[in-house]
């Protein structure tokens, strides 16, 4: 063997550009599309969770209010304005608290 061939066959190698082909790019584009479709049902858990999370602070929040109004009030519960659903003038669930 030459020394000139061998420089020569190494500048052929190194000039020609290689891009990706269609079977390569389809590959990859599924892989990714698999890789979504397994990671957006967890990503809908994390958002429930969430939710969930925020609303049992929100609970909290209104469970601790009632508890220190009525620690400063003699014991006596928050009263809220008479609507047609609520007739008593003590707080219910169903008229005070809006749903999680």
């Amino acid at each position: 063997m030459m020394p000139g061939s061998v420089q020569e066959s190494m500048k052929v190698r190194l000039s020609t550009k290689r891009g990706f082909t269609l079977v390569e790019s389809v590959v990859v584009v599924s892989v990714i599309a698999i890789l979504a479709t397994l990671l957006l049902p967890v990503l809908s858990t994390v958002k429930q969770m969430e939710r969930r999370t925020t609303c049992v602070n929100n609970l909290r929040q209104i469970s601790l209010f009632v508890r220190m109004y009525s620690d400063d009030s003699n014991d006596a519960a928050p009263k809220a304005a008479r609507t047609a659903k609520s007739p008593t003038m003590y707080l219910d669930g169903s008229t005070a608290f809006k749903s999680c």
